[in-house]
Protein backbone atom coordinates (compact mmCIF):
# COMPACT_ATOMS: atom_id res chain seq x y z
CA UNK A 1 0.00 0.00 0.00
CA UNK A 2 1.45 3.63 -0.56
CA UNK A 3 1.87 6.18 2.14
CA UNK A 4 -1.04 8.26 1.32
CA UNK A 5 -3.11 4.78 0.66
CA UNK A 6 -2.40 3.84 4.18
CA UNK A 7 -2.86 7.12 5.89
CA UNK A 8 -6.55 7.31 5.85
CA UNK A 9 -6.10 4.16 8.37
CA UNK A 10 -3.78 5.53 10.15
CA UNK A 11 -5.80 8.02 11.26
CA UNK A 12 -7.31 5.32 14.21
CA UNK A 13 -3.89 4.59 15.17
CA UNK A 14 -2.84 8.41 15.63
CA UNK A 15 -6.30 8.58 18.01
CA UNK A 16 -5.22 5.91 19.84
CA UNK A 17 -1.88 7.28 20.45
CA UNK A 18 0.27 4.47 18.55
CA UNK A 19 1.13 4.47 15.24
CA UNK A 20 3.55 1.65 13.89
CA UNK A 21 3.42 1.62 9.86
CA UNK A 22 6.31 3.07 8.45
CA UNK A 23 5.39 5.87 5.21
CA UNK A 24 6.82 6.61 1.95
CA UNK A 25 8.64 9.93 1.96
CA UNK A 26 9.08 12.08 -1.16
CA UNK A 27 12.49 12.26 -2.61
CA UNK A 28 13.99 14.74 -0.32
CA UNK A 29 11.99 14.11 2.57
CA UNK A 30 13.39 12.50 5.62
CA UNK A 31 11.16 9.12 6.34
CA UNK A 32 8.50 8.92 8.29
CA UNK A 33 8.63 7.80 11.73
CA UNK A 34 8.11 4.12 12.76
CA UNK A 35 8.60 3.95 16.15
CA UNK A 36 5.60 2.25 18.32
CA UNK A 37 4.21 5.60 20.06
CA UNK A 38 4.85 8.68 17.06
CA UNK A 39 1.90 10.24 15.64
CA UNK A 40 1.30 9.83 11.80
CA UNK A 41 -0.28 12.10 9.34
CA UNK A 42 -3.52 12.43 10.17
CA UNK A 43 -3.69 14.70 12.69
CA UNK A 44 -6.61 16.88 13.54
CA UNK A 45 -7.34 20.22 15.11
CA UNK A 46 -9.11 23.20 15.33
CA UNK A 47 -7.88 26.93 15.51
CA UNK A 48 -9.31 29.66 17.38
CA UNK A 49 -9.58 33.18 15.96
CA UNK A 50 -7.35 35.76 16.78
CA UNK A 51 -3.98 37.51 16.08
CA UNK A 52 -1.40 34.87 14.77
CA UNK A 53 1.40 34.06 16.94
CA UNK A 54 3.59 30.62 17.27
CA UNK A 55 3.68 27.83 15.70
CA UNK A 56 3.39 24.63 17.89
CA UNK A 57 4.71 21.27 16.15
CA UNK A 58 5.82 17.71 16.67
CA UNK A 59 9.24 16.80 15.59
CA UNK A 60 10.27 13.04 15.27
CA UNK A 61 13.74 12.62 15.15
CA UNK A 62 16.27 9.61 15.52
CA UNK A 63 19.19 9.92 17.77
CA UNK A 64 22.76 8.21 16.46
CA UNK A 65 24.97 6.59 18.13
CA UNK A 66 23.44 5.16 20.80
CA UNK A 67 22.74 1.29 21.44
CA UNK A 68 19.38 0.03 18.98
CA UNK A 69 17.25 2.39 17.44
CA UNK A 70 16.52 5.49 18.93
CA UNK A 71 13.77 7.42 18.05
CA UNK A 72 11.57 10.42 19.27
CA UNK A 73 8.92 12.46 19.04
CA UNK A 74 8.83 15.91 21.25
CA UNK A 75 6.88 19.25 21.26
CA UNK A 76 8.89 22.21 19.81
CA UNK A 77 7.08 26.03 19.10
CA UNK A 78 8.74 28.50 16.60
CA UNK A 79 7.62 31.86 15.31
CA UNK A 80 5.88 31.93 11.46
CA UNK A 81 9.13 33.55 10.58
CA UNK A 82 11.43 30.64 11.98
CA UNK A 83 12.98 32.01 14.75
CA UNK A 84 12.68 31.70 18.26
CA UNK A 85 12.61 27.82 17.65
CA UNK A 86 11.87 26.47 21.70
CA UNK A 87 11.51 22.85 22.74
CA UNK A 88 9.19 21.98 25.24
CA UNK A 89 8.75 18.40 26.01
CA UNK A 90 11.44 16.13 26.63
CA UNK A 91 8.91 12.83 26.99
CA UNK A 92 10.09 11.53 23.46
CA UNK A 93 6.98 10.01 23.13
CA UNK A 94 3.87 12.97 22.21
CA UNK A 95 2.09 14.12 19.85
CA UNK A 96 -0.95 15.87 18.81
CA UNK A 97 -0.63 19.40 20.68
CA UNK A 98 -3.51 21.75 20.62
CA UNK A 99 -3.67 25.17 21.94
CA UNK A 100 -6.12 26.45 24.28
CA UNK A 101 -8.12 29.17 23.94
CA UNK A 102 -6.43 31.62 25.96
CA UNK A 103 -2.72 30.51 24.02
CA UNK A 104 -1.42 29.86 27.28
CA UNK A 105 -1.89 26.46 27.37
CA UNK A 106 -1.30 23.32 25.54
CA UNK A 107 -2.86 19.70 25.30
CA UNK A 108 -1.14 16.51 23.93
CA UNK A 109 -1.42 13.27 23.69
CA UNK A 110 0.76 10.81 24.94
CA UNK A 111 0.50 6.73 25.11
CA UNK A 112 -3.26 6.48 26.11
CA UNK A 113 -3.31 9.73 28.01
CA UNK A 114 -4.25 13.38 27.76
CA UNK A 115 -1.89 15.53 28.90
CA UNK A 116 -1.73 19.62 29.84
CA UNK A 117 1.44 21.98 30.27
CA UNK A 118 1.67 26.08 30.28
CA UNK A 119 3.02 27.68 27.06
CA UNK A 120 6.59 27.54 28.00
CA UNK A 121 5.92 23.89 28.73
CA UNK A 122 6.47 23.79 32.49
CA UNK A 123 3.89 22.61 34.38
CA UNK A 124 3.08 19.31 32.51
CA UNK A 125 0.08 17.27 33.95
CA UNK A 126 -1.35 13.91 32.97
CA UNK A 127 -4.95 14.77 33.17
CA UNK A 128 -7.20 11.97 31.81
CA UNK A 129 -7.14 8.77 29.88
CA UNK A 130 -7.81 8.51 26.46
CA UNK A 131 -7.67 10.54 23.39
CA UNK A 132 -7.43 14.48 22.80
CA UNK A 133 -9.76 15.27 20.74
CA UNK A 134 -10.19 19.24 21.92
CA UNK A 135 -10.66 22.33 23.86
CA UNK A 136 -14.29 23.46 25.03
CA UNK A 137 -14.16 27.36 23.55
CA UNK A 138 -14.26 28.38 27.15
CA UNK A 139 -10.72 26.70 28.26
CA UNK A 140 -11.99 25.06 31.03
CA UNK A 141 -13.33 21.37 29.56
CA UNK A 142 -11.37 19.34 26.82
CA UNK A 143 -12.79 16.75 24.56
CA UNK A 144 -11.76 13.28 24.91
CA UNK A 145 -12.28 10.07 23.47
CA UNK A 146 -11.79 6.52 24.34
CA UNK A 147 -11.82 3.07 22.76
CA UNK A 148 -11.51 4.76 19.54
CA UNK A 149 -8.73 2.38 18.39
CA UNK A 150 -10.94 0.42 15.74
CA UNK A 151 -10.05 -3.14 17.52
CA UNK A 152 -12.70 -4.57 17.15
CA UNK A 153 -13.71 -3.17 14.11
CA UNK A 154 -17.47 -2.18 14.83
CA UNK A 155 -16.71 -0.64 18.82
CA UNK A 156 -18.57 2.73 19.57
CA UNK A 157 -16.32 4.96 21.05
CA UNK A 158 -16.96 6.87 24.38
CA UNK A 159 -17.04 10.57 24.57
CA UNK A 160 -16.34 12.60 27.37
CA UNK A 161 -16.30 16.60 28.62
CA UNK A 162 -13.11 16.61 31.10
CA UNK A 163 -13.09 19.61 33.41
CA UNK A 164 -9.46 20.09 34.39
CA UNK A 165 -10.51 22.01 37.54
CA UNK A 166 -11.92 19.38 38.80
CA UNK A 167 -11.30 16.18 37.04
CA UNK A 168 -15.01 15.48 36.55
CA UNK A 169 -16.08 14.03 33.46
CA UNK A 170 -19.67 14.01 31.76
CA UNK A 171 -20.62 11.81 28.73
CA UNK A 172 -21.83 12.80 25.84
CA UNK A 173 -25.12 10.91 23.77
CA UNK A 174 -23.06 10.37 20.30
CA UNK A 175 -23.63 6.72 18.75
CA UNK A 176 -22.08 6.20 15.59
CA UNK A 177 -23.37 3.62 13.06
CA UNK A 178 -20.21 1.08 13.41
CA UNK A 179 -20.58 -2.65 12.70
CA UNK A 180 -18.15 -5.00 13.39
CA UNK A 181 -17.88 -8.18 10.54
CA UNK A 182 -18.69 -5.70 7.51
CA UNK A 183 -17.92 -7.63 4.30
CA UNK A 184 -18.01 -6.56 0.76
CA UNK A 185 -20.15 -6.18 -1.14
CA UNK A 186 -21.32 -3.55 0.96
CA UNK A 187 -25.56 -2.97 0.27
CA UNK A 188 -25.41 0.89 0.89
CA UNK A 189 -23.66 3.79 3.10
CA UNK A 190 -24.74 3.68 5.97
CA UNK A 191 -23.02 1.34 8.33
CA UNK A 192 -18.91 1.88 8.70
CA UNK A 193 -16.63 -0.08 10.40
CA UNK A 194 -14.41 2.58 12.26
CA UNK A 195 -14.41 5.81 13.34
CA UNK A 196 -10.73 8.00 12.98
CA UNK A 197 -9.12 11.64 13.78
CA UNK A 198 -11.71 13.41 15.64
CA UNK A 199 -11.76 17.15 16.25
CA UNK A 200 -14.07 19.52 17.60
CA UNK A 201 -14.78 23.00 16.21
CA UNK A 202 -13.72 26.35 17.58
CA UNK A 203 -17.51 27.04 19.07
CA UNK A 204 -17.61 23.65 20.32
CA UNK A 205 -20.79 22.41 18.93
CA UNK A 206 -19.74 19.98 16.15
CA UNK A 207 -17.35 16.89 16.24
CA UNK A 208 -15.80 16.30 12.36
CA UNK A 209 -14.50 13.35 12.30
CA UNK A 210 -13.71 9.99 9.43
CA UNK A 211 -15.94 6.73 8.96
CA UNK A 212 -14.13 4.04 7.46
CA UNK A 213 -14.60 0.37 6.37
CA UNK A 214 -12.17 -2.30 4.70
CA UNK A 215 -12.13 -2.05 0.75
CA UNK A 216 -10.26 -4.55 -1.73
CA UNK A 217 -9.30 -2.91 -5.10
CA UNK A 218 -9.25 -4.30 -8.30
CA UNK A 219 -5.85 -3.73 -8.48
CA UNK A 220 -5.01 -6.07 -5.28
CA UNK A 221 -4.89 -3.10 -2.70
CA UNK A 222 -6.73 -3.08 0.56
CA UNK A 223 -7.59 0.44 0.78
CA UNK A 224 -9.66 1.93 3.94
CA UNK A 225 -12.67 3.76 1.82
CA UNK A 226 -14.41 6.96 3.55
CA UNK A 227 -15.30 10.18 4.30
CA UNK A 228 -15.57 12.80 6.57
CA UNK A 229 -18.71 13.32 8.93
CA UNK A 230 -20.13 15.88 11.38
CA UNK A 231 -21.99 15.48 14.40
CA UNK A 232 -23.44 18.21 17.14
CA UNK A 233 -22.17 16.81 20.39
CA UNK A 234 -25.74 16.52 21.47
CA UNK A 235 -25.49 13.34 19.25
CA UNK A 236 -28.10 15.10 16.45
CA UNK A 237 -27.78 15.62 12.63
CA UNK A 238 -24.80 13.07 11.30
CA UNK A 239 -23.66 14.67 8.04
CA UNK A 240 -21.36 13.71 5.33
CA UNK A 241 -19.55 16.48 4.42
CA UNK A 242 -17.96 15.86 1.16
CA UNK A 243 -17.25 12.82 -1.25
CA UNK A 244 -16.68 9.15 -0.39
CA UNK A 245 -12.50 8.49 -1.16
CA UNK A 246 -9.57 6.15 -0.30
CA UNK A 247 -6.80 8.65 0.71
CA UNK A 248 -7.32 11.56 2.80
CA UNK A 249 -7.36 12.62 6.34
CA UNK A 250 -5.90 15.71 8.46
CA UNK A 251 -9.48 17.41 8.97
CA UNK A 252 -8.76 21.00 10.18
CA UNK A 253 -11.71 23.31 11.54
CA UNK A 254 -11.01 27.18 10.54
CA UNK A 255 -11.39 29.63 13.05
CA UNK A 256 -15.40 30.54 11.77
CA UNK A 257 -16.05 26.55 11.96
CA UNK A 258 -17.08 27.14 8.93
CA UNK A 259 -14.94 25.09 6.89
CA UNK A 260 -12.82 21.74 7.28
CA UNK A 261 -9.27 21.95 5.62
CA UNK A 262 -7.69 18.25 4.49
CA UNK A 263 -5.26 16.19 2.81
CA UNK A 264 -6.26 13.85 0.04
CA UNK A 265 -3.82 11.82 -2.62
CA UNK A 266 -4.33 9.69 -5.27
CA UNK A 267 -3.19 5.97 -3.22
CA UNK A 268 -1.56 4.49 -5.97
CA UNK A 269 0.75 7.04 -6.73
CA UNK A 270 3.87 8.61 -5.04
CA UNK A 271 3.65 11.93 -3.76
CA UNK A 272 0.70 12.97 -5.54
CA UNK A 273 -1.18 14.90 -2.77
CA UNK A 274 -3.23 17.92 -2.29
CA UNK A 275 -4.51 20.10 0.71
CA UNK A 276 -8.30 20.87 0.04
CA UNK A 277 -11.34 22.49 2.20
CA UNK A 278 -14.91 21.68 2.47
CA UNK A 279 -17.37 23.97 3.33
CA UNK A 280 -20.21 22.50 5.96
CA UNK A 281 -22.76 22.10 2.99
CA UNK A 282 -20.00 20.03 1.28
CA UNK A 283 -19.37 22.28 -0.79
CA UNK A 284 -15.89 22.82 -2.54
CA UNK A 285 -14.15 25.41 0.07
CA UNK A 286 -11.68 28.13 -0.29
CA UNK A 287 -8.27 25.71 0.37
CA UNK A 288 -5.98 24.43 -2.69
CA UNK A 289 -2.65 23.80 -2.91
CA UNK A 290 -0.89 20.40 -4.52
CA UNK A 291 2.61 20.59 -4.54
CA UNK A 292 4.73 17.43 -3.35
CA UNK A 293 3.50 15.49 0.01
CA UNK A 294 1.52 18.26 2.07
CA UNK A 295 0.12 16.86 5.05
CA UNK A 296 -1.63 18.25 8.27
CA UNK A 297 -2.81 21.41 7.01
CA UNK A 298 -3.89 23.97 9.54
CA UNK A 299 -5.59 27.35 9.48
CA UNK A 300 -3.80 31.14 10.89
CA UNK A 301 -5.89 32.38 14.01
CA UNK A 302 -6.64 35.22 11.23
CA UNK A 303 -7.86 32.73 8.50
CA UNK A 304 -5.64 34.40 6.10
CA UNK A 305 -2.95 31.29 6.15
CA UNK A 306 -2.47 28.45 5.84
CA UNK A 307 0.57 25.96 7.73
CA UNK A 308 0.95 22.26 6.98
CA UNK A 309 4.24 19.62 6.91
CA UNK A 310 6.05 18.93 3.98
CA UNK A 311 7.93 15.33 5.03
CA UNK A 312 10.87 17.58 6.95
CA UNK A 313 9.99 20.67 6.31
CA UNK A 314 6.95 23.35 7.60
CA UNK A 315 5.71 25.57 5.31
CA UNK A 316 3.20 28.13 4.98
CA UNK A 317 0.42 29.19 2.06
CA UNK A 318 -2.40 31.36 1.37
CA UNK A 319 -5.48 29.34 0.99
CA UNK A 320 -5.19 29.85 -2.77
CA UNK A 321 -2.44 27.96 -2.69
CA UNK A 322 -0.06 31.50 -3.32
CA UNK A 323 2.76 32.92 -1.96
CA UNK A 324 4.26 29.57 0.03
CA UNK A 325 6.85 29.93 2.70
CA UNK A 326 9.21 28.13 3.98
CA UNK A 327 8.91 28.31 8.21
CA UNK A 328 11.37 25.57 9.32
CA UNK A 329 13.91 23.71 5.87
CA UNK A 330 14.23 19.98 5.55
CA UNK A 331 16.40 18.31 7.81
CA UNK A 332 18.34 15.09 7.71
CA UNK A 333 16.74 12.05 10.22
CA UNK A 334 13.55 14.88 11.27
CA UNK A 335 10.24 14.23 10.38
CA UNK A 336 7.88 17.65 11.59
CA UNK A 337 3.66 16.76 11.74
CA UNK A 338 0.79 18.22 13.73
CA UNK A 339 1.27 22.04 13.26
CA UNK A 340 -0.97 24.08 15.28
CA UNK A 341 -1.15 27.28 15.43
CA UNK A 342 -1.82 29.75 18.27
CA UNK A 343 -3.46 33.10 18.30
CA UNK A 344 -1.84 35.65 20.59
CA UNK A 345 -2.46 35.78 24.06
Amino acid sequence: MSRRGAAAFLGLAVAAGSLSAVLVPEADATPAPSSAHAAGPTQQRATFAGVNDRIAYVKHYRVLHTPGPDERSDIFTVRPNGTDGKRLTRSHDVGLPIWAPSGRRIAYQRPDAVWVMKADGSGKKKVADGDLVGWMPSGKQILVVRNISGVPEGTDPTWVLHTLATGEEESLPIDLPLVADLEEPYDNYDEWSIAAAPTLSPDGETLAFEMLRDDYADDGYDYYFGSFFTIRLDGTDLTRVGHYTYSFGGASWSPDSDEIAYWESEPRAFCDGSIRSYRLNGNVGSVSYSKGCPEDPDWSPDGRKIVFTNGSRLQIVNPNGTHLKTVLPAKEGVYLYAPDWRRKP
